[in-house]
């Protein structure tokens, strides 16, 4: 469709980060809470493309997987340069370990 591969997946990751990005700004806009860090909005969509994830064709689950697995790396890499020892690992154990619990 529309001359992209693997539209239908690139639009269901699209439609879960901005729906997080809507729950952050709910959040922001109705509660007064503002994210910690762009981390735990990152967060957030990895727990919806768990969620939903499931609904998706196997070789699409196959696809999001390793997409996920490459944003994790990607915040396990900012994480660590960002911030040093103790507070690094402690930002990790928290917000990260559901981007690998992830069943393909």
């Amino acid at each position: 469709m529309l001359g992209c591969s693997d539209f239908d997946l690139k639009l269901f990751q699209f439609a879960i980060v901005a729906w997080s990005l809507w729950v952050c700004r709910n959040k922001i806009r109705m509660k007064g809470k503002f994210p910690g860090s762009a981390i735990d909005i990152l967060y957030k969509s990895d727990l919806l493309l768990q969620k939903w994830g499931i609904l998706l064709r196997d070789e699409d689950r196959r696809k999001l997987g390793e997409c996920r697995d490459c944003v994790a790396s990607w915040a396990r890499n900012f994480t660590q340069k960002r911030c040093t020892g103790a507070e690094a690992e402690e930002i990790l154990l928290m917000a990260l370990p559901s981007f690998s619990s992830f069943v393909v």
